[in-house]
Parts: structure tokens; sequence; C-alpha cells
């Protein structure tokens, strides 16, 4: 039990914090990772401060309870697009948000709809 959470919260830890740097453009990505970091750390307190509650109120149910968010999780992974293989550039065009053009040494953003 001590080595399976050692490893999921390493895990854990270095997906919220990497995915945030693939999916958001520079202009929010500083922004993005906080956000993913906070509400990651204030979830994790959530689910600690609640869990002995839970078990004290409905006992082993509690379990029931991670588990079907488990497989909730598990079933949404398969609607997520794959990113194995793509550039950081191509994430926009993947996740449907702005698209980065180089012009001249400088970035300037157009939405993927809208034109040249």
């Amino acid at each position: 039990m001590f080595d399976f959470c050692n490893v999921k919260s390493t895990r854990d830890i270095s997906l919220i914090n990497s995915y945030p740097n693939f999916f958001f453009n520079l202009r929010v990505r500083a922004k993005a990772t906080g956000i993913s970091s906070f509400t990651n750390w204030s979830m994790n307190a959530v689910i600690g401060k609640i869990t002995p509650l839970l078990l004290k109120g409905i006992d082993f149910y509690t379990y029931t309870i991670f588990g079907t968010m488990g497989i909730i999780m598990g079933i949404y992974s398969f609607y997520v697009p794959e990113t194995k293989g793509k550039s950081i550039e191509a994430m926009d065009e993947i996740f449907g948000g702005e698209k980065t053009v180089k012009v001249a040494g400088m970035e300037k953003l157009r939405t993927v709809a809208g034109g040249h």
C-alpha cells in the first residue's frame, strides 16, 4: 500500500504539472499550471478530510464511491484525443483552440476556423 501511494502521488503530480504545458498557449500557460496545481492540492485536501467522515458514516461503501469515480475516469479517457507523437504546436488544432502562426519572428494568434 505504501509503494502504491508513493507511485500514484509521483505520477499524478507529474501529470498535473505537465498537461497544462501542452494544452495551453504561452499567454495563459503559467496561470493554467498554477490553477491545475492548486486544484490538485485542494481536491487532495478535501478527499483527505472527508474520507474519515465517510468511513465513519457509510463504512466500506466509501470505497464504492471512489471505485465508481475511477471507472468514470477510465471511460472518460477513451474520449480524450490521442496526443502521442504530436508536437506542442499541434495541440491547439487537436483541442480546437487558437492556432499560433510565426510571422517575421513574432508570434501572432488566429483562430483555427478564422481564415489565414
